[in-house]
């Protein structure tokens, strides 16, 4: 477990200790503050989350490269040529004509 997730869960019980205290002494102010800590903390540890699933998709695809390393240049190649087709633009320039009619040509 990441330090994200384990702070993100200390963070989500400091709010929760929060909003039940502001509900025991009735204050609101109190009580929203717990509620944000708790959502502080949740986004933390969804954040970690995320670092752990992709440090693991790396590490799987760290393990395929070493295992297959043709394989893995051919993928690097062809994404690397289809997002430069993709991102570059057309030296081809539109040109526009306008129709007139032979009585209007000097």
């Amino acid at each position: 477990m990441s330090e994200d997730r384990i702070e993100g869960a200390g963070e989500s019980l400091k709010g929760k200790v929060k909003e039940v205290a502001g509900k025991l002494t009735d204050n609101p102010s109190t009580q929203a503050s717990g509620q944000l800590d708790q959502a502080k903390g949740q986004l933390q540890n969804a954040y970690g989350q995320g670092q752990e699933k992709l440090q693991g998709a790396l590490e799987d695809i760290a393990e395929y490269a070493k295992s297959k390393p043709w394989m893995a240049m051919g993928a690097a190649l062809g994404t690397g040529l289809l997002i430069g087709h993709a991102s570059g633009r057309s030296k081809r320039k539109i040109v526009y004509v306008k129709h007139v009619k032979p009585s209007e040509v000097r």
